[in-house]
């Protein structure tokens, strides 16, 4: 016997009468949701604190409810299929409104707790510093801190994992959230073993990874500076390090430098100054028009500019 055919038919043949419990069906399309993010059954048990074989009959169940198929498998991985992407287009949204909603309801029982995504760069160098000026500033307001490189903190943002991100290169990419951009990071060369240098055009330099949100807004710059990339590493306090210890100029974040504890007189600043990445404040609508998380990102806005003037 050959497959169901209405098991790729999509969501025009739901049964009503086959749903389970509400709160259930949450939690399959939550299980739908992480593997769709992470791409195996661990990987999104991990992150749903629940065991593999956990996430496998959520799924298993949710397609028996549905009566199609919502994965299938790619070598040791799973994708989506067409009809259980249709299916996670129109109810992500919701499960992120969902968590809104419980967080609302927790903020009304005592101190507000913000869930922060943070760029790795920003955190590691100026960023910490500043967060804890702006919880400092507003009364009742605890910070619950995760980083990640910035398109998982929108991604996180989106899904409604965490209330507010503070990311770097990605303003104007990111147009179903609130997107402010609050500052710009001037980025700098770190000079091969710290020998002092004059840039030219054709100055090889080593750089972050082309996928990562940076890159997009300084490579314009970089090219009008005529600098050369001539290698790629995913960390900005790598690319440091590796210049620090002789392995070729590092082009780099200011803040990353400073992190590193490089003075002034240790960097070049290349094109004037121009070669610059976005830095941004992002989340859903419903989440930063409350208090007090208006007040504590009026505060966050104001101080990362501080940081970076």
């Amino acid at each position: 016997m050959g497959e169901d055919p209405s098991r790729h038919q999509g969501i025009n043949r739901l049964d009503p009468s086959r749903f389970p419990t509400l709160c259930t069906m949450i939690e399959y399309f939550e299980a739908l949701d992480a593997l769709d993010r992470q791409s195996t059954t661990a990987a999104a048990g991990t992150i749903l604190r629940i065991s593999q074989s956990a996430v496998s009959k959520r799924i298993a169940a949710l397609e028996s409810r549905l009566g199609y198929a919502v994965i299938e498998r790619r070598g040791r991985g799973v994708e989506l299929t067409p009809a259980g992407r249709k299916l996670l287009i129109r109810i992500r949204p919701l499960l992120g409104e969902m968590r809104d909603v419980l967080l609302t309801q927790d903020e009304v029982h005592g101190p507000t707790t913000l869930t922060l995504g943070v760029s790795e760069s920003i955190l590691s160098s100026w960023g910490a510093g500043v967060l804890r000026l702006a919880r400092d500033a507003v009364t009742g307001v605890h910070l619950d801190i995760h980083t990640h490189r910035s398109p998982v903190v929108v991604d996180r943002v989106r899904a409604g994992e965490y209330m507010l991100g503070l990311c770097a290169g990605i303003a104007g990419t990111a147009t179903d959230l609130a997107v402010q951009q609050v500052a710009q990071e001037r980025m700098v060369v770190i000079p091969s073993g710290l020998r002092p240098i004059r840039l030219h055009k054709g100055t090889g330099v080593i750089t972050i990874e082309e996928h990562a949100a940076t890159w997009p807004s300084i490579q314009r710059g970089v090219r009008a500076a005529g600098l050369e990339v001539e290698a790629r590493v995913e960390s900005f306090s790598a690319i440091a390090r590796m210049a620090i210890d002789d392995l070729g100029h590092g082009l780099v974040p200011q803040g990353v430098a400073d992190a590193v504890g490089l003075r002034p007189d240790q960097v070049q600043i290349p094109a004037r100054g121009q070669i610059v990445r976005p830095i941004s404040i992002i989340g859903r609508k419903s989440v930063i028009s409350r208090e007090p998380t208006t007040t504590f990102l009026e505060h966050l806005a104001a101080y990362s500019m501080q940081a970076l003037a």
